[in-house]
């Protein structure tokens, strides 16, 4: 009958956990701790490109409320020197309409006085001409009467 032979045999043992811990340590030196130094720059890196992604969009931001207070500063502004303006303009528009308003009522005094003094001239020659038609009437019906 065969038999099995149960005994360990030492040099092939140590044959294969030579194998072993060579595979081992080639497989970590070459794969293993080449991927994890990889995968540490890439960790630092992307930690770097968030960093930065993450201070340009502050910077954006900023400058985004900075351009919004300057264009709110910019209008009001514009507002109150476009307010100014239409108040100027107010003023002197009345100022014109007043001197106008001046000028006018000073021409209508004016020639209101001419008006007044040129009948006072003529009064007197207009007295007289009533009087003088009034005698010449009365001679006329007169003459006719006889």
């Amino acid at each position: 009958m065969a038999g099995i032979n149960l005994t360990p045999q030492v040099p092939v043992i140590l044959g294969q956990a030579f194998v072993f811990a060579l595979a081992y340590m080639l497989v970590k030196r070459l794969i293993m701790e080449p991927y994890a130094a990889l995968r540490k720059r890439r960790e630092s890196v992307t930690q770097d490109v968030v960093y930065d992604v993450t201070g340009i969009y502050s910077t954006i931001e900023e400058r985004r409320l900075q351009m919004k207070e300057d264009r709110e500063a910019t209008l009001a502004v514009m507002q109150q020197q476009r307010e100014e303006a239409r108040q100027a303009a107010y003023e002197e528009a009345k100022q014109i309409v007043t001197k106008s308003q001046q000028e006018a009522d000073d021409q209508v005094a004016s020639h209101a006085s001419k008006v007044a003094e040129l009948l006072s001239q003529e009064k007197p020659a207009g007295v007289r001409l009533a009087q003088s038609l009034a005698g010449d009437i009365w001679q006329q019906v007169l003459s006719d009467s006889r």
